[in-house]
């Protein structure tokens, strides 16, 4: 069975967000997580959770939709300066 890429509308917010899939993974949705932290000081995280770590193949995959998501992003931009 081929997996279908849902459009979640989950919040924009970072504490909103990971409230929302708090109560997701609560409800038993949600069954596994790859993430990137981005932290202060230009520092990040990166890990995965539950079914992303046991089936790391399929996480991969699914993290390039992910990378096609934010290549959306960056061509959505007017301004295409990303220096802060």
């Amino acid at each position: 069975m081929p997996y279908t890429l849902i459009h979640s509308p989950v919040s924009r917010d970072t504490v909103t967000a990971l409230l929302e899939l708090l109560h997701s993974a609560q409800e038993g949705h949600l069954r596994g997580v790859a993430f990137v932290g981005l932290l202060r000081g230009r520092k990040f995280v990166v890990d995965c959770t539950g079914s992303a770590c046991e089936d790391p193949t399929l996480t991969r995959g699914v993290l390039a939709s992910l990378d096609d998501e934010l290549q959306r992003l960056i061509e959505g931009r007017v301004d295409r300066d990303t220096t802060i």
